[in-house]
């Protein structure tokens, strides 16, 4: 599995492209996934990690309504992407939309796969979190 932590802040251009952080393309090789992940939050995995994910996701389908519900509304809002050499993709028109990512975002390595956050949402995350987080590293 691969591996991603860390955060960095680069911007959309007028393409509507994003490039991801030299730290987080290598195991990319020019594809990967892209998802919504949580309310704020779209997830970008490798192709080896969403499938991996995939598998397990798919294993707990009919354990309830809910979960089926969210199962197929995150696949009616996945992608594939294809990341060019210089680390650029397209970030979907329809996820930008939906999670207001526009100009800077945050690239944030949580596990298995990278989160992209508006940078008011990824501060609100820190601020709301930052005594939980005093309290693992102390």
């Amino acid at each position: 599995m691969t591996l991603f932590v860390g955060n960095y802040r680069h911007s959309i251009d007028e393409k509507g492209r994003l490039v991801l952080p030299s730290r987080f393309r290598t195991p990319f090789e020019g594809a990967g996934y892209i998802a919504p992940y949580e309310m704020n939050v779209v997830g970008i995995w490798t192709v080896e990690n969403f499938e991996r994910d995939y598998e397990k996701r798919f294993a707990r389908l009919h354990e309830s309504v809910e979960y089926d519900e969210r199962f197929r509304n995150t696949n009616f809002h996945t992608y594939q992407i294809e990341i060019d050499k210089q680390g650029r993709f397209l970030l979907n028109p329809q996820l930008r939309e939906m999670f207001g990512l526009d100009g800077e975002v945050v690239f944030a390595g949580n596990g298995d796969h990278i989160e992209v956050w508006t940078p008011d949402a990824y501060a609100s995350s820190i601020e709301a979190n930052v005594s939980i987080f005093a309290k693992t590293i102390a």
